[in-house]
């Protein structure tokens, strides 16, 4: 554990002084922990953080972008299986876009517009945080004939929301990547009836990360290899596989087990 620890510090450590020298050279303020730097600098509000608080929030995002991403690509390659035609056009569109049974990269992945549409149906069937952080309102609404007071506590079920068949359709219970093809949703929380990672100042800090390792990932697996499950004796294959946990993230209840086979 010693060992672990100092590998993290060495890299949270390289991670701050690599921003720090790009801040020295007046490069542009690019990403979260630019952002966590300037608000050391400035104390704005005399709010105060020290080096060792922004390597504690790296590591945080770090490991609940880790989290989030593994449950995600569970989920991911559930659906997959379940849907054998969806996981033939997704891996048509990942080598119209790289070379066959080769790793595919980061920059490749930016024009594979099937996987991106895979990835945000699955999040709106699955969202990571199905219940979002309890909001207090400031002050007194009227929602839909409620009076709701000030002081009062408000919880957003995502979970609900992206399966609203009054905003996505009778068939919002359907796994249909096509869906988002021509809608301009996106992760950041500014459309409402899609808020996978929240939304105002609360929104997750770790979507970029959790993005781009789950979309590589996805790739290759999908790219090099053809997946199955093994049939359910009983015959309750989607009961089986779509039974969730309940809690603040909400994975599969018995984990994937599945077995790749060459392309």
């Amino acid at each position: 554990m010693e060992e672990l620890g100092k590998t993290f510090d060495d890299f949270l450590e390289n991670v701050l002084q690599e921003h720090e020298g790009n801040g020295q050279k007046n490069e542009k303020e690019t990403d979260f922990v630019d952002m966590l730097l300037r608000i050391r600098r400035e104390k704005p509000n005399g709010f105060e953080i020290d080096r060792g608080d922004i390597s504690m929030i790296i590591l945080d995002v770090i490991l609940a972008g880790t989290t989030t991403t593994s449950g995600l690509l569970e989920w991911t390659m559930t659906e997959l299986i379940r849907h054998p035609e969806t996981m033939k056009k997704l891996q048509e569109d990942i080598r119209k876009h790289s070379k066959h049974n080769s790793y595919v990269s980061e920059e490749e992945v930016e024009n594979m517009t099937y996987l991106k549409a895979v990835i945000k149906e699955v999040l709106r069937i699955h969202p990571p945080g199905p219940i979002l952080i309890p909001r207090e309102l400031s002050e007194d609404v009227k929602l839909k004939g409620y009076d709701i007071a000030a002081g009062t506590q408000v919880i957003i079920n995502a979970w609900s929301i992206q399966r609203d068949t009054t905003t996505w359709g009778l068939d919002a219970e359907k796994f249909k990547p096509e869906r988002h093809f021509n809608a301009p949703l996106d992760f950041q929380g500014q459309n409402f009836m899609y808020i996978p990672f929240g939304s105002g100042r609360r929104l997750c800090p770790g979507i970029g990360f959790s993005m781009a390792l789950a979309q590589v990932t996805l790739a290759n697996l999908v790219n090099r290899f053809k997946w199955k499950v093994e049939a359910r004796p009983l015959g309750d294959d989607d009961q089986y596989n779509l039974a969730e946990t309940a809690g603040l993230d909400v994975t599969r209840k018995f984990p994937l087990v599945a077995f790749p086979s060459s392309v």
